[in-house]
This record gives C-alpha cells, structure tokens and sequence, in this order.
C-alpha cells in the first residue's frame, strides 16, 4: 500500500480538468505501452490516448467499441454488487487509475477502492507512474 500510495501525489489540475492526483497521461501511456495488444480498463476519457499511443486494447469508449462497449467499461468501473465478475466480462488483462479520491461512485465499486488505494484481492500491483496505477488480473 506505501508504494501505491508514495506514487499518487496530490497536485493542481492537469489538463484533462482532474483535481487532486497528478494525472499525466504520458506515465498512462509508459504504463501501458510494454503491454502489447492486451485489454486494458481504463478510465473512460483516458482511452483515446491509449488507442492513439500504443497498441493496447481498451474495454470501450463512447466511439470505440460502441454503447456496448461503453456501457461494459461503466460496469466494471461502478457496480456495486460484483465489480470482479463485471472486469472479467471486459476480458481485460490490466486496470489502470489515477485515483481520484471523491468520484462519485458506490462504496464497493472498483472505482471508489481503488480511489481509496483500497484494491481487492484479485487485482495485482504492477507499476506506478504520474499518478497512475497498473494493476494486473489475478486468477
């Protein structure tokens, strides 16, 4: 949890609007580019940079991978109920966050535990950098 937390540093707002965390999309990017061709959760307005800048797969946006591509990446981010059944129906291999702490979202969503450095069992720590975090799917 140190490391995790000793990566996120609070800072003014980036280019994106976010507040909080430092979120620099070029540490996303040097997250993701190692990874090949994996599916990657990630936050949604995030995936267009992944798309552009390396050969990674995201679960959806609103353009790519359609409505319900958007809506799995949704689930997966804020249901409440089964958030480890709801990232395995992405098929994604990784999660990526920068956290923001106060993202309005259930208590038990991915989102709000990994907002709170909170990661369930099954994601791994892989790395950190500008704010973000790779996690890896356990089996």
């Amino acid at each position: 949890a140190g490391t995790i937390g000793a990566a996120v540093s609070p800072g003014p707002k980036d280019e994106t609007g976010r507040s909080g965390p430092t979120c620099d999309l070029r540490g996303a990017i040097a997250l993701v580019r190692p990874l090949g061709d994996a599916i990657v959760l990630a936050p949604v307005n995030d995936n267009p940079t992944l798309l552009w800048n390396t050969r990674a797969r995201t679960v959806g946006t609103l353009y790519h991978r359609g409505i319900a591509g958007y809506v799995r990446l949704h689930t997966a981010w804020f249901d409440p109920a089964d958030p480890h059944a709801a990232v395995l129906a992405t098929q994604a291999r990784y999660v990526l966050n920068c956290p923001q702490p106060g993202l309005a979202g259930p208590e038990q969503s991915l989102a709000s535990q990994l907002d709170r450095n909170a990661p369930p069992p099954w994601l791994e720590f892989v790395a950190a950098q500008a704010g973000y975090v790779l996690y890896r799917l356990t089996p």
